[in-house]
Protein backbone atom coordinates (compact mmCIF):
# COMPACT_ATOMS: atom_id res chain seq x y z
CA UNK A 1 0.00 0.00 0.00
CA UNK A 2 2.86 2.36 0.78
CA UNK A 3 4.36 1.68 -2.64
CA UNK A 4 1.10 2.72 -4.29
CA UNK A 5 1.00 5.95 -2.27
CA UNK A 6 4.62 6.69 -3.15
CA UNK A 7 4.04 6.15 -6.88
CA UNK A 8 0.97 8.38 -6.91
CA UNK A 9 2.73 11.16 -5.05
CA UNK A 10 5.72 11.08 -7.37
CA UNK A 11 3.42 11.84 -10.30
CA UNK A 12 1.69 14.81 -8.66
CA UNK A 13 2.65 18.45 -9.13
CA UNK A 14 4.67 20.01 -6.32
CA UNK A 15 3.02 22.23 -3.73
CA UNK A 16 3.21 26.02 -4.04
CA UNK A 17 5.90 26.27 -1.36
CA UNK A 18 8.03 24.01 0.81
CA UNK A 19 6.27 22.56 3.84
CA UNK A 20 7.42 20.72 6.95
CA UNK A 21 6.89 16.93 6.69
CA UNK A 22 6.39 16.49 10.43
CA UNK A 23 3.69 19.16 10.52
CA UNK A 24 1.94 17.53 7.55
CA UNK A 25 2.07 14.16 9.31
CA UNK A 26 0.55 15.58 12.50
CA UNK A 27 -2.13 17.51 10.58
CA UNK A 28 -3.00 14.37 8.61
CA UNK A 29 -3.22 12.28 11.77
CA UNK A 30 -5.41 14.64 13.78
CA UNK A 31 -7.45 16.42 11.09
CA UNK A 32 -7.52 13.92 8.22
CA UNK A 33 -7.89 14.81 4.58
CA UNK A 34 -9.74 18.05 5.33
CA UNK A 35 -6.80 19.27 7.41
CA UNK A 36 -4.32 18.30 4.70
CA UNK A 37 -6.39 20.08 2.06
CA UNK A 38 -6.35 23.26 4.12
CA UNK A 39 -2.67 22.95 5.07
CA UNK A 40 -1.58 22.31 1.48
CA UNK A 41 -4.15 24.76 0.05
CA UNK A 42 -5.09 22.19 -2.54
CA UNK A 43 -8.37 20.46 -3.40
CA UNK A 44 -6.56 17.42 -4.80
CA UNK A 45 -4.87 16.91 -1.42
CA UNK A 46 -8.31 16.84 0.16
CA UNK A 47 -9.67 14.28 -2.31
CA UNK A 48 -6.63 12.02 -2.78
CA UNK A 49 -6.38 10.69 0.81
CA UNK A 50 -10.11 9.90 0.71
CA UNK A 51 -9.60 8.01 -2.56
CA UNK A 52 -6.65 6.08 -1.10
CA UNK A 53 -8.69 5.16 1.96
CA UNK A 54 -11.49 3.82 -0.25
CA UNK A 55 -8.95 1.76 -2.21
CA UNK A 56 -7.44 0.47 1.04
CA UNK A 57 -10.91 -0.50 2.25
CA UNK A 58 -11.54 -2.42 -0.97
CA UNK A 59 -8.15 -4.16 -0.90
CA UNK A 60 -7.92 -4.98 2.78
CA UNK A 61 -11.53 -5.00 3.83
CA UNK A 62 -12.85 -3.10 6.81
CA UNK A 63 -10.01 -1.02 8.22
CA UNK A 64 -10.17 0.51 11.66
CA UNK A 65 -10.26 4.17 12.54
CA UNK A 66 -6.67 4.10 13.76
CA UNK A 67 -5.53 2.76 10.38
CA UNK A 68 -7.32 5.65 8.67
CA UNK A 69 -5.43 8.12 10.86
CA UNK A 70 -2.12 6.40 10.13
CA UNK A 71 -2.68 6.25 6.34
CA UNK A 72 -3.64 9.92 6.18
CA UNK A 73 -0.58 10.88 8.22
CA UNK A 74 1.67 8.82 5.94
CA UNK A 75 0.09 10.46 2.89
CA UNK A 76 0.79 13.93 4.30
CA UNK A 77 4.39 13.06 5.14
CA UNK A 78 5.19 11.50 1.75
CA UNK A 79 3.39 14.30 -0.11
CA UNK A 80 5.59 16.94 1.50
CA UNK A 81 8.80 14.95 1.05
CA UNK A 82 8.00 14.36 -2.63
CA UNK A 83 6.98 17.96 -3.21
CA UNK A 84 10.03 19.42 -1.45
CA UNK A 85 12.32 17.20 -3.55
CA UNK A 86 10.67 18.44 -6.73
CA UNK A 87 10.91 22.06 -5.60
CA UNK A 88 14.62 21.61 -4.85
CA UNK A 89 15.40 20.07 -8.24
CA UNK A 90 17.25 22.19 -10.82
CA UNK A 91 14.30 22.14 -13.23
CA UNK A 92 11.98 23.57 -10.57
CA UNK A 93 14.46 26.33 -9.75
CA UNK A 94 14.66 27.33 -13.42
CA UNK A 95 10.87 27.26 -13.79
CA UNK A 96 10.37 29.74 -10.92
Amino acid sequence: MLDIIHEILDGMKPLKSEKDPTTACVVGFFFGSLGLGIYFQSFIDFVMPLFLLIVANLMIGEIGLFAVWILTAIYGYYRVVSSNAKLASPQAILAR
